[in-house]
């Protein structure tokens, strides 16, 4: 039973996959009824409910429920129905690795190929497996780290985070699945799916990707990657709000351009933008948009917001020299 309930709150482990390979997993209606509402919340809400565990039929319905919502989202396709759900799925684990004993977190990282030591309290992980799993957040850049003789000093509860990216990437890696034949039970479910998101899709905000030559490649860059549906960090996302605000732009179309984020929350993003405005806040300059990895190429500025004017003095330049060049052709030629 122990076993079981571990296998339900990881169901990407190396136990579960041992599971899975002995036991199989059976598709009927139960397993895939929880199925359908695994990927509907993980898709529509952001978020993965924990198991109800009762009985141990609920528990291998848990396990199956993992298998039924990975087809449907390889079903449905595309990435950014891959990436919400990839990040759904981390945050679920993230909640269960925080309240595990140390030696079963250690034990879930070294199954993610994230090796670990003990120092004291303290948890130490080589610097090539850190940068691999690290969340991208300023304050896991390994600059503001403890790092000594290549290893990462993790305070407590920071190793459960990095899992937890582990396992999102690991996610985005493997969907969609290569598999074509899925079960037709599944395929149908699938419709199932559509009609429950629907309603949910239809009512959120359509991303509207705000392109300029004046803006500066970092924010192009991450405007791209909106598009894309990556998974910007904090940090990204507050420079490119702050730096939308001050060139102009609504709060609101700023709060559309980030419903592409896989784990978009309306209610969250308007709050922090509109937070941002009424503050008043200013771009941050090129120094520490370097410092947050956020720095695409040396532009010659020293402040994303001075791109634009650096460019435009840049073309009338151009445009300047290009004039007299015709003018000297003209008269060269009469």
């Amino acid at each position: 039973m122990v076993e079981l309930e571990f296998i339900a709150k990881y169901p990407f482990s190396k136990e579960a996959r041992e599971f899975v390979e002995e036991k199989g997993v059976k598709i009927d209606f139960d397993s895939i009824e929880k199925g359908v509402t695994r990927a509907v919340k993980a898709l529509g809400d952001g978020e993965v409910p924990k198991p109800a565990i009762v009985a141990e039929k609920d528990l291998r319905n848990e396990v199956a429920s993992y298998a039924v919502a990975r087809m449907i989202v390889s079903i449905l396709g595309g990435k950014y129905l891959v990436n919400k759900y990839a990040v759904a799925e981390s945050k679920r684990a993230h909640a269960f690795l925080k309240t595990e004993k140390k030696e079963v977190v250690k034990g879930i990282a070294q199954q993610l190929g994230i090796k670990t030591a003990e120092e004291g309290n303290a948890l130490l992980m080589n610097a090539f497996d850190y940068l691999r799993s690290t969340p991208r957040d300023v304050s896991y850049k390994l600059v503001n780290r403890d790092v000594s003789a290549g290893l990462v000093r993790l305070k407590e509860g920071e190793l459960a985070r990095v899992i937890s990216e582990a396992v999102r990437k690991r996610i985005e890696t493997e969907l969609p699945l290569k598999a074509k034949n899925f079960p037709p039970e599944v395929v149908k479910a699938v419709e199932e799916v559509k009609e429950k998101l629907k309603e949910k899709m239809s009512a959120a905000p359509q991303a509207r990707i705000v392109a300029s030559e004046d803006y500066a490649p970092c924010i192009k860059k991450l405007l791209e990657d909106l598009k894309a549906s990556e998974n910007l960090p904090h940090t990204a996302r507050f420079c490119l709000a702050v730096y939308l605000l001050n060139v102009t732009v609504k709060a609101e179309d700023v709060i559309k351009i980030f419903a592409s984020a896989p784990d978009y929350n309306e209610q969250t993003t308007r709050y922090q933008v509109e937070y941002a405005k009424n503050k008043g806040y200013k771009m941050p300059g090129c120094a520490m948009m370097d410092l947050y990895g956020l720095c695409t190429q040396k532009c010659g500025v020293k402040n994303p917001l001075s791109y634009g004017k650096k460019r435009e003095r840049f073309v009338k330049q151009n445009e300047s020299e290009n004039a007299k060049e015709k003018k000297f052709e003209w008269d060269d030629r009469y």
